[in-house]
């Protein structure tokens, strides 16, 4: 143990005997004995339920969730952090690595309970898994977060299929997500290979359900269900057989045909890929004419679901208007969020004030959407957070416009709209001469966003 040269080196142990067991305090051997594991957490469990002092208890209890944690998976951003070799417990992994954020959530609530139940506890917590919580919201926001998301899904638990079963990534998430109930996996492919990931990660047998489309008793019926679909485009019932083998057209249908809830895919296959089979077989929603993805970002005082970013290269204006409302939709739906007015400006989108396109998908009035940022090039790259818009080439002011050509402000309610302007203060001027068709491509752009509030900002907050 001793540092930094131990007694008994680890290659003279493994030289003297093959099945040794060692454990060092250095860090480039395994097994890695570093107070950091026990002080801090034992602190920590000590000091939230005020505790009257450390008794051997607390530090058994310490102990033992440390044996215990390093039977568990380890996720993936500690085996970035120690050089991607797979870490699984055995001869070289008995002690959690000290970077491991999971000692807190594993070390201070054992700790507490001990210091609980031997009766040095001053404030007791009311809840373990309440103080668990706590815990995993001081470590980052995306935990406290997604909680919300995670406790809706355990009051109905949904059979979600995931067509990359073969992966060992989503074995192991798969193997998480039932142990704590958030839905019931379904794992597609090979039922061979998966069974072998299965007993190499200690699933016990039934705990995650296997459907491999080669064997599976439905694919005949799938297959007829999607040349019906899909005639028109040229795919027969061989065709649709053999679709049926992959995994992600397998699992489409499943879902189409009622037997699944939800499909989550796109690991180890392009977007493309993952996408197509979905809008082949779902299509959109009536009334919704583009698919589109969304993406959310997390930060400390708010959060961003940005769309769309995967799907439509260069979206009209009509197609922003839909992908925005719906964006705004689903963060409400997912996590209770709605867009607030603001100085965002959108060069290419105008909701509402000046605008025609103030109906929804569905022919109801909105007003609000997601936020979009201005594309700048050149000299202007980088100023959009100004509240002076500087006139792209190729654009005019509109006549039709109450704003000034060369600034912006929030609207108010008491300043009117004109229903004869469209664009917000631009307009393409006219091409003289010989025009590409990237310079005619729209004929209208807008230069900011409005609500029917006052307010100066445009984030999408919970």
């Amino acid at each position: 143990m001793a540092n930094p040269e131990p007694e008994i080196s680890p290659e003279d142990a493994l030289a003297a005997r093959s099945d040794v067991i060692i454990a060092t305090g250095r860090s480039d051997y395994p097994n890695q004995v570093n107070n950091v594991l026990g002080f801090p957490f034992i602190f920590r469990g000590a000091l939230d339920v005020a505790a009257t002092g450390i008794n051997e208890e607390m530090k058994l209890a310490a102990a033992h969730a440390l044996a215990d944690l390093a039977k568990e998976d380890v996720p993936d951003s500690v085996v970035r952090a120690y050089g991607g070799k797979p870490l699984r417990f055995g001869r070289e992994y008995l002690i959690p690595k000290p970077f491991d954020y999971r000692v807190l959530l594993w070390e201070a609530p054992a700790v507490a309970e001990a210091a609980i139940a031997s009766g040095v506890a001053r404030k007791p917590y009311s809840s373990k898994e309440d103080y668990i919580r706590e815990l995993e919201n001081r470590l980052s926001r995306t935990r406290q977060v997604m909680h919300g998301v995670f406790d809706k899904a355990k009051l109905d638990p949904k059979r979600i299929l995931f067509p990359e079963g073969e992966a060992e990534k989503i074995v192991r998430a798969a193997k998480i997500l039932a142990e704590e109930g958030i839905c019931k996996p379904v794992l597609i492919g090979s039922r061979e290979i998966i069974a072998e990931l299965l007993a190499d990660h200690e699933v016990p047998q039934g705990a995650i359900e296997v459907v491999d489309p080669a064997s599976d008793g439905n694919s005949e019926a799938y297959a007829e269900v999607l040349t019906r679909m899909r005639w028109r485009h040229g795919v027969t019932l061989d065709n649709a057989r053999k679709l049926m083998r992959d995994p992600v057209y397998f699992g489409n249908m499943m879902l189409h045909q009622g037997d699944a809830d939800g499909l989550i895919a796109g690991l180890t296959m392009s977007y493309p890929e993952t996408i197509r089979p979905a809008l082949q077989i779902h299509k959109t929603r009536e009334g919704i004419e583009k698919a589109a993805g969304l993406y959310l970002l997390l930060f400390e005082d708010r959060m961003l679901f940005i769309a769309d970013t995967t799907v439509n290269q260069d979206p009209t204006a009509e197609e922003l208007a839909e992908i925005a409302f719906n964006a705004s939709q689903a963060a409400g739906h997912y996590f209770g969020s709605r867009a607030e007015g603001g100085h965002a400006l959108l060069l290419e989108l105008r909701l509402e004030h000046r605008c025609p396109l103030e109906q929804g998908p569905r022919g109801r009035r909105h007003r609000r959407a997601a936020m979009a940022r201005p594309h700048y090039r050149g000299r202007d790259a980088g100023r959009y957070g100004r509240r002076t818009l500087h006139r792209p080439r190729g654009l005019s002011p509109c006549r039709g416009s109450r704003a000034t050509p060369t600034s912006w402000s929030a609207p108010t309610s008491s300043q009117p709209t004109s229903p004869t302007s469209c664009c917000g203060g631009w307009a393409r001027s006219k091409p003289s001469g010989r025009s590409s068709p990237a310079s005619t491509r729209r004929s209208t752009f807008s230069s900011a966003a409005s609500t029917s509030t006052t307010s100066s900002t445009w984030p999408l907050s919970a």
